[in-house]
C-alpha cells in the first residue's frame, strides 16, 4: 500500500536586493590624443566578469567601461578617450544559497564626464544593481493510493506551468556591413555604438531561436584627411540558435537578451579597399522556459476497512496566466540650447527605463521614460559636434485579463524604432516605437494529501453509526462528504439509490448502508 506520487518542478523567488555603487575618479588624456577643447558626449557600459553565489552574499565583479568624445582645443576632427573603472563588491543577501539561481542586472543611472583641464577629466557614475535569487524546488504531489480495494479516493486537477529550463547562456553573432558607394574609404574608426532592437525569442525542438537587429552607428575619419568626418547608421538583422536539449516548440519562453558588447573592426573588400565593417557581438541570455501541464492530485481518502487519516499539505503551484508582447509609441520634443545653428543630426540613441508599474483592472500599467542622447553637427567650425540629452515620458497599459493581486509579473522592454528630426534651431522631435513583453504568473496554494496515517478501526465508534440511515441532502453537501461521514462506499450509495452520477442536489433523499470490511485489518 503506497501513495503514487509525481514530481513537479517550480522556480520560487527567494530574495531580491538593490545595490547602488558610485564611482569618482580622474583620468589623464593619453599622450597620443590632442588637448581637450570641449566635451561633446560620453557613453558607458557595465560588463560583469563574475557573479558568484556565496552563503548569505552575492559577489559581483566587473568593470564600468566609458568613452568620451571631444572637440580638440585647436580644432580639427573629434577625438575619443576611453577608460575603465573596476569593481569587486559583495552584496548581502541573507537567504542566498550556493545552489540558487542568481540574476544580476546593472543599470547606469548617471555617467558624468567633466573636463578638469585640457589634459585631465573627471569621471563620476552611479550604477544600480538589481539582484534576485531563485530556488528551483521539486514538489512531490500524491496522485492516488494503491493497494487497498476498500479505499475511496477523490482527486482534483489543476493546470500549472512548470519551469522546464532556467539557465544563463550566450550567443555570438557575427555581422558585417559595407559603406555606401558615395562615401570615401575608411581611415580609422572614431566612435561606434551598438544596441539591440526588435528582439524576438521562440522555443524550438532542442533549441532556442533568437531573432533581432543590432543597430550600429559608426563615425570614422576618411583615408583622405582633407575629407570631413563621415558616419553611417544601420540596423542589421540577425538570427541565432542556442542548443537546449529539453526545449520543445510548445514551451513558453521569457528570455532577457542583453548585448554585452560588440567589437567593430575594419576589413578590406574584394578590391583591397577599407570599406567593410565587421561586428562581433556577444549576447547574454537569461533563459526561462515554462511548460504547461495538468496535474492530478489526491485531495482526500478514506477506507471502509481501516481508519485512514490523510496528512494534508498546501503546495504552492504556478501557472502562466498571460504572456504577450505589446507595441506602443513614445513621442515628444526636447529643447536644444545651442548658440550655433544646427546643421544635421548625426545620431539618436535611446534607452527605455520603467520607473513604476501597477496592476489595474485592464492589466499592468507601466510608467517610465525614453532617455535619448542626440548627436548633431553645428555651424561652429572649431567645435562642430554637439550633443543633447532628454527624456520622453510614457504611460501604457499592457493588457492582462483576470490579473489580480495574487499574481506576479515580469516586464522587459526593447526599442523597435527610434528617430529624431530638427524643428527649427532649438528643438528636436523624437519618435520611438517600443516593444514590451509581459509575463504574468498566478500562484495557487493547493491542499493535497502528502501522507496517510493508518490505524486499527475504532470499532466502538463505528458500531455507534446506524446500519441504515436516511439522509436529506443539504446545501454544500457532496456525495463524497456524505459517504465518508457514514462510512459507506460511493458506488454502494449510487447503486442503492439508483443514481446515474455522483452528483447530488439539495433536497435529494438518500438511503445509506454502513459498510465495514475486514474487521479493521487491511
Amino acid at each position: 500500500m503506497e501513495l503514487e506520487k509525481k514530481t513537479v518542478q517550480f522556480d520560487k523567488l527567494k530574495e531580491q536586493a538593490i545595490y547602488q555603487m558610485t564611482f569618482d575618479d580622474d583620468f589623464i588624456v593619453p599622450d597620443t590624443n590632442p588637448d581637450i577643447g570641449q566635451i561633446v558626449m560620453s557613453d558607458g557600459r557595465v560588463e560583469l566578469e563574475e557573479t558568484r553565489r556565496l552563503a548569505g552574499r552575492a559577489k559581483i565583479k566587473g568593470r564600468l567601461y566609458f568613452k568620451m568624445m571631444y572637440n580638440p582645443e585647436y580644432g580639427g576632427d573629434v577625438f575619443v578617450m576611453r577608460g575603465a573603472l573596476p569593481f569587486d563588491e559583495a552584496v548581502n543577501m541573507e537567504q542566498l544559497d550556493e545552489k540558487d539561481y542568481l540574476h544580476v542586472k546593472p543599470e547606469i543611472d548617471d555617467l558624468t564626464v567633466e573636463m578638469i583641464n585640457s589634459r585631465k577629466i573627471s569621471v563620476r557614475a552611479v550604477i544600480t544593481f538589481k539582484l534576485s535569487a531563485e530556488e528551483v524546488s521539486n514538489e512531490e504531489v500524491a496522485r492516488t493510493f494503491n493497494g487497498d480495494e476498500n479505499c475511496e479516493v477523490i482527486t482534483g486537477q489543476v493546470d500549472i506551468s512548470k519551469i522546464a529550463v532556467l539557465q544563463k547562456d550566450t550567443l555570438r553573432v557575427k555581422l558585417e556591413t559595407e559603406i555606401s558607394s558615395g562615401q570615401p574609404n575608411v581611415g580609422r574608426i572614431i566612435w561606434d555604438e551598438s544596441e539591440l532592437r526588435n528582439v524576438d525569442v521562440k522555443a524550438g525542438d532542442g533549441e532556442l531561436v533568437v531573432n533581432g537587429e543590432i543597430n550600429v552607428y559608426i563615425m570614422y575619419a576618411a583615408e583622405d584627411e582633407r575629407i570631413p568626418v563621415q558616419w553611417l547608421e544601420r540596423s542589421i538583422p540577425f538570427t541565432g540558435n542556442v542548443e537546449l536539449p529539453y526545449a520543445v516548440q510548445e514551451m513558453i519562453p521569457f528570455v532577457e537578451v542583453n548585448l554585452a558588447h560588440a567589437d567593430i573592426n575594419l576589413m578590406p573588400d574584394n578590391d583591397g579597399e577599407t570599406r567593410i565593417f565587421t561586428i562581433d557581438g556577444l549576447l547574454e541570455l537569461d533563459i526561462r522556459l515554462f511548460e504547461d501541464d495538468r496535474v492530478t492530485y489526491l485531495s482526500d481518502i478514506y477506507s471502509t476497512a481501516a481508519d485512514i487519516s490523510p496528512v494534508m499539505k498546501d503546495i504552492r503551484m504556478e501557472s502562466v496566466l498571460v504572456k504577450n508582447i505589446s507595441k506602443f509609441k513614445a513621442n515628444g520634443r526636447i529643447a536644444v540650447n545651442s548658440d550655433e545653428r544646427m546643421l544635421q543630426i548625426c545620431r539618436c540613441r535611446g534607452n527605455v527605463k520603467i520607473d513604476d508599474s501597477e496592476i489595474t483592472d485592464e492589466g499592468v500599467r507601466i510608467e517610465g521614460a525614453l532617455l535619448v542622447n542626440v548627436l548633431f553637427m553645428t555651424s561652429d567650425d572649431k567645435n562642430p559636434m554637439r550633443a543633447v540629452k532628454g527624456a520622453i515620458p510614457f504611460s501604457y497599459i499592457m493588457e492582462a485579463k483576470n490579473i489580480d493581486d495574487g499574481c506576479s509579473y515580469q516586464i522587459k522592454t526593447c526599442l523597435e524604432q527610434l528617430s529624431a528630426m530638427l524643428l527649427g534651431n532649438d528643438e528636436l522631435e523624437i519618435k520611438a516605437s517600443i516593444l514590451a513583453e509581459l509575463l504574468v504568473r498566478r500562484e495557487m496554494d493547493i491542499p493535497v494529501v502528502s501522507d496517510i496515517e493508518i490505524k486499527p478501526f475504532d470499532l466502538e465508534r463505528i458500531a455507534m453509526l446506524p446500519g441504515i440511515s436516511g439522509y436529506v441532502v443539504r446545501e454544500g453537501d457532496t456525495l463524497w462528504k456524505i459517504a465518508k461521514k457514514y462510512h459507506a462506499g460511493l458506488d454502494s450509495i449510487r447503486e442503492i439509490n439508483g443514481l446515474k452520477s455522483y452528483e447530488v442536489y439539495p433536497g435529494d433523499r438518500l438511503i445509506i448502508v454502513k459498510q465495514v470490511e475486514g474487521a479493521g485489518i487491511i
